[in-house]
């Protein structure tokens, strides 16, 4: 099978061929009907590819409730010299994972409580790429229909926020971790020495997550103290969070909704630093997850995985420029770009 902006697919485990798939609002598609030539998706089920003859589009799907967008699907590739590197947080420069996964097991088995279940240990390994790396209300949604089918996600994530807003709390989980020798926001291995060469080269840099700033921000700052690199904001040439969270009496923003794998959330910080469709060639994603692959694809930008997150257990490694074991070896990359 072949879909252009990616090519002949390697592992039809991975990127599986569809016959069909529906479109909601729209109808459905169907190979050979209407122009379509080849359908198919991913292994985690986030992205459908509709390819018709030599273009292809990215159709996102959503687990909150919005009709899913579609996006032209290009060819992604890199040219001299750089001019930007956008990174992801957590997982990529920040190992914060374990924390966060950590409060959606407890708010699972706050709600599993409620409804007379027995608590989680733990999540499987299969859960892992559904409550990591992604957005919290689709984290939320995963494991309300999988755990507590009878609750709600909106009673879900008033535990999540009174969680995440309790220093208490997070204290709690935090220490949790380190008894088992694990630091809640450690700093990725490479990744100083990765600023600070983009730093020197004078290549703009960005920092991106889908979290909320209440929850991005402590990690980041608690990082850059630990890599003794002072303030992030003076550090950075940009930063863009999730915004604020929508309720009574408070201002929110679009955050939640369209995080990533979105372009918008990688868009907005690349225009920062000098994007544009026309310069995209110059300009990197590097992240550890699907979502921040979709980001950058549906941005026309290469992007670089980094192991340890879910792009090899959701099947989108094909559509990865590189594969690199660290911020180490993403810098060797790198380096002949410059």
């Amino acid at each position: 099978m072949h879909i252009p902006g990616i090519g002949r697919i390697k592992d039809l485990q991975a990127i599986r061929p569809l016959r069909r798939c529906a479109v909601p609002g729209q109808g459905r598609l169907e190979v050979g009907k209407n122009g379509v030539t080849a359908l198919a998706v991913n292994r985690g089920g986030e992205f459908v590819f509709i390819a018709r003859g030599r273009h292809s589009e990215i159709m996102l799907q959503s687990k909150v409730g919005i009709n899913p967008p579609r996006f032209a699907l290009r060819p992604a590739v890199v040219r001299k010299p750089l001019k930007g590197v956008l990174l992801d947080l957590d997982g990529t420069c920040v190992k914060s994972e374990p924390l966060w996964i950590a409060v959606i097991l407890q708010v699972t088995n706050e709600m599993r409580r409620k409804s007379k279940l027995p608590p989680l240990p733990a999540f499987p390994p299969d859960d892992l790429p559904h409550v990591s790396g992604r957005t919290v209300p689709e984290h939320l949604a995963y494991v309300h229909m999988r755990y507590f089918p009878k609750g709600n996600t909106h009673e879900a994530r008033a535990i999540y926020d009174r969680i995440t807003r309790s220093d208490a709390e997070m204290e709690e989980l935090a220490a949790a971790l380190r008894r088992r020798h694990k630091s809640p926001y450690e700093p990725a291995d490479g990744l100083r020495e990765l600023l600070l060469e983009l730093r020197a080269r004078r290549i703009g840099i960005a920092m991106v997550t889908s979290g909320l700033y209440y929850k991005a921000w402590p990690e980041l700052a608690e990082a850059f103290h630990k890599m003794r690199l002072g303030d992030p904001l003076k550090f950075l040439d940009a930063l863009v969070t999730a915004g604020t969270k929508i309720e009574k009496g408070q201002a929110g923003t679009m955050g939640d909704a369209v995080a990533k794998p979105w372009p918008n959330i990688y868009f907005e910080p690349a225009r920062a630093l000098g994007f544009t469709t026309q310069n995209a060639a110059h300009f990197v994603v590097v992240g550890d997850s699907a979502s921040d692959v979709g980001s950058a694809r549906t941005m026309g930008v290469a992007v670089i995985g980094v192991e340890g997150g879910n792009i090899r257990e959701a099947g989108v490694e094909q559509l990865c420029w590189k594969m690199a074991k660290d911020l180490h070896e993403v810098g060797t990359i790198l380096r002949p770009y410059y």
